[in-house]
């Protein structure tokens, strides 16, 4: 059994480091492939056990960061480990989906913070400084395509005023990371479990959130109050989850229309990321609330 559990380690480890690697040099791609460097220490957890976890976590951090760097090994712990051994541990436990998930997002947000404040207090980066930067960048691209001297204004006041809105709303965005940190390894880790026929808890169902109208209150609230720093936090977070109710209204009809799963997962996410579509989204979301499209309010 001991060595059942050190060869499973240590595949899942290089899993792990493949993944990791990926994930830093491949464009676009390369996010999503980082975002799941949990999912092999949770697979792991589940099948030989927490300090097995642990173990694979640390080996991880160390060879990341004698391969590229040695800011890795913290990365990988703070992110990587503290994610996957949380989730990981609550699976081993046998918690329900829905308290899995709130320990993903709260391992999620506190791992980014903790990211922040190293970034800031220890290696002292300006995270300021480099959102201002990254807006030249953009301001120089625009430029570079000869687009009108006013539009270049108007996405530089864009720009700046989208910076302030992100240093006055850490804490929602720290939220709604975690919510998507936690869903995307949630969703990935109980998929392959579950193939791997291990005993789990019913699976969470995206076609089945549901908020209660209340949100819509809050949601109105949030944007008349929306120079206060608390409400603009509020609208941050209201505004995520009636995107989410949004996404789970159209993920129910693609499957009642009897789409391959895959496929409607594809078009949820290029809902998602393509962002014309989120206001479509948002609308769906809040007239869900009061006309209850999936009838969930008489279950």
């Amino acid at each position: 059994m001991k060595t059942k559990a050190v060869v499973e380690g240590a595949i899942l480890t290089a899993v792990t480091v493949m993944l990791a690697i990926l994930g830093i040099y491949l464009p676009i791609l390369g996010s999503l492939l980082f975002l799941l460097t949990p999912v092999p220490l949770i697979i792991l957890i589940v099948r030989c056990g927490s300090k097995v976890g642990i173990t694979a976590s640390l080996a991880t951090a160390i060879i990341l960061g004698l391969l590229i760097n040695p800011m890795m090994f913290l990365i990988v712990i703070l992110n990587t480990g503290l994610i996957g051994i949380s989730m990981g541990a609550a699976f081993e436990e046998r918690f329900s989906s829905v308290v899995i998930l709130v320990v993903g997002v709260v391992a999620g947000a506190f791992s980014l913070l903790l990211s922040l404040g190293i970034s800031i207090y220890i290696l002292e980066v300006d995270v300021v400084a480099q959102l201002d930067h990254s807006l030249q960048l953009s301001l120089e691209l625009y430029r570079q395509f000869g687009l009108p001297t006013e539009v270049i204004l108007q996405a530089e006041e864009l720009f700046k005023e989208v910076i302030e809105l992100i240093k006055a709303t850490y804490p929602a965005l720290f939220l709604t990371a975690g919510v998507i940190i936690s869903s995307v390894n949630y969703y990935f880790s109980y998929t392959i479990l579950d193939r791997l026929d291990l005993q789990l808890p019913a699976k969470f169902s995206v076609r089945e959130i549901k908020f209660p109208k209340i949100m819509i209150v809050i949601y109105i609230i949030s944007i008349i109050f929306n120079h206060s720093i608390i409400w603009q936090n509020i609208y941050v977070i209201t505004t995520f989850l009636l995107l989410l109710e949004g996404v789970a209204v159209c993920y129910y009809y693609f499957m009642q229309w009897g789409l391959n799963q895959g496929l409607a997962m594809g078009l949820i996410f290029f809902l998602i990321f393509f962002p014309l579509f989120n206001p479509a989204l948002l609308l769906i979301g809040i007239l869900d609330l009061w006309f209850d499209f999936r009838n969930l309010d008489k279950i």
